[in-house]
């Protein structure tokens, strides 16, 4: 399993941050999901020092790659 710490109040907080930052136009629990996944990915090699910043960035991201 991860080490990563994921409470309750840390993903509601992200996914507040992901809504607010993608204005709706895609589901933020399903978008912070697959940037959770590419963070458990890229931790395999790199350290990641601000999990919530690479969380929001990568969601973010996502809808930005998905509506190009």
């Amino acid at each position: 399993m991860s080490d990563i710490s994921v409470d309750r109040e840390f993903w509601s907080r992200m996914i507040r941050e992901v809504r607010s930052r993608t204005r709706g136009r895609a589901d933020a629990e399903e978008l912070l999901h697959a940037a959770y996944l590419r963070l458990l990915r890229y931790r395999a090699q790199h350290a990641v020092e601000n999990i919530a910043a690479f969380l929001v960035r990568t969601a973010v991201n996502k809808i930005g790659r998905a509506h190009v």
